[in-house]
């Protein structure tokens, strides 16, 4: 069903987006962050453009209502509209389980994708770092008291390499 919701919302917008679920699923069936990714390139306030999107689906009869909330895009299904699924489902549970056949997709990296994939690869850098660091520093601590109070001499542990 996402996938046709999908569709739907694509030949009004005639561009690419992510379809998600809501955290709320009182709020929408659906919800889009299309507004946020065209806010920079607009140079508008994702909520202007939320709503101006919105209004692109006020006589749609797949949604029973479109509303721009803090920039997301929410989308509630219509009850006629999953009726008619329901009884495309009943009459062809064969075809209508089967979905579309996935394409190959490319995958190309725009400017501020390749500067987000940066970011998150630095960031995880770090923070691989931050917790290998903390992780030894624990099992140092470990190794010593371990040592310290066994009698075992530290030389022993530690050989130095001035033999």
């Amino acid at each position: 069903m996402k996938s046709i919701i999908f569709n739907e919302i694509k030949k009004i917008l005639e561009c690419d987006f992510a379809l998600e679920n809501p955290k709320d699923k009182n709020l929408a069936h659906f919800a889009t962050p299309l507004a946020f990714s065209l806010a920079k390139e607009l140079k508008k306030s994702p909520m202007l453009i939320a709503s101006d999107l919105a209004s692109k689906f006020q006589n749609h009869d797949c949604f029973e209502s479109v509303e721009a909330v803090n920039g997301y895009l929410n989308f509630r299904i219509s009850k006629t509209f999953l009726n008619e699924l329901a009884n495309q489902a009943l009459t062809n549970p064969n075809d209508f389980t089967k979905g579309e056949k996935k394409q190959d997709r490319l995958l190309t990296l725009g400017k501020e994708s390749r500067r987000s994939l940066f970011y998150h690869y630095h960031y995880f850098i770090k923070s691989l770092r931050r917790s290998t660091k903390l992780l030894l520093r624990y099992f140092s601590r470990t190794i010593l008291f371990s040592a310290s109070s066994s009698g075992v001499p530290w030389n022993r542990i530690f050989p130095s390499n001035n033999r």
